[in-house]
């Protein structure tokens, strides 16, 4: 039924929980006071946080509720996968990734009147591309078996 969730989904989430928990606890251990102080301490108390309500999440349904109830801490789901935004500040495999995005976010007025320069251009064609259609209809015989075709895919133009 829809209330069920399948043992082999639970057993994933249980070991990743569980990994994730391991993590965590080897942070605090390895930081000590600068998990709660340090640089990245909005980043650790982030993790803290989703992985809380991921053991929150799984406790409930160990407890017996329905999945459906249990929906609404959806949430920590989606923040568990804000973890990976992390990735590409500190792996240095992304680094292209993150120079690309960088410039792209830098260069956002250029491409706003670049995409405008474009769709002006497609605009422009597509006036002219009609125009020509209108007048081969118009100048065309009656017999001409290509305005029958114009006519079908162009009649509502005109």
């Amino acid at each position: 039924s829809e209330d069920s969730v399948p043992s082999w989904l639970l057993s994933c989430e249980t070991t990743f929980n569980a990994l994730f928990v391991l993590e965590l606890m080897l942070r605090v251990l390895a930081l000590q006071g600068e998990f709660f102080v340090g640089a990245d301490w909005r980043w650790n108390m982030t993790d803290a946080v989703v992985v809380m309500l991921s053991l929150v999440e799984l406790g409930l349904l160990a407890g017996g509720y329905s999945p459906i109830y249990v929906r609404s801490l959806y949430v920590a789901r989606v923040a568990r996968s804000l973890r990976l935004l992390r990735l590409v500040k500190v792996t240095p495999l992304v680094s292209k990734l993150r120079m690309l995005t960088i410039a792209l976010i830098h260069c956002q007025a250029m491409m706003v009147w670049a995409i405008v320069v474009l769709l002006l251009v497609i605009f422009l064609f597509a006036v002219i591309f009609l125009n020509a259609v209108s007048q081969y209809i118009s100048a065309a015989s009656p017999n001409d078996p290509n305005v029958e075709g114009l006519e079908v895919f162009f009649g509502s133009i005109w």
